[in-house]
């Protein structure tokens, strides 16, 4: 009972009727919008950050079984190339 009086004195002091003030074509984009860039990040960024982590683990085992003289030219050059590969995917 005392959460319910806590709640209900927080919305009676809250000025409801400046909702009713704002343009709901406007909110409704901006939701949209925002709700855009949220999924865009979910289902983009973090598939390719996965994707690479994926990758480099692949490789690295490859080549450590194969036991390749590159594995350390590999291990310095695939983290960077990772990396601008990330900041050039972002700056587009």
């Amino acid at each position: 009972m005392e959460v319910n009086d806590v709640i209900m004195k927080e919305l009676y002091v809250k000025d409801t009727l400046a909702v009713t003030k704002m343009n709901s074509v406007q909110t409704a984009d901006k939701i949209t919008e925002d709700t855009t860039e949220v999924l865009t990040f979910l289902f983009q960024t973090i598939n390719q950050i996965i994707s690479i982590a994926l990758s480099s683990i692949l490789i690295f085992t490859y080549l450590f079984m194969a036991g390749s003289g590159f594995l350390l030219l590999i291990a310095i050059l695939l983290p960077a190339y990772s990396l601008i590969r990330v900041v050039l995917v972002k700056s587009f």
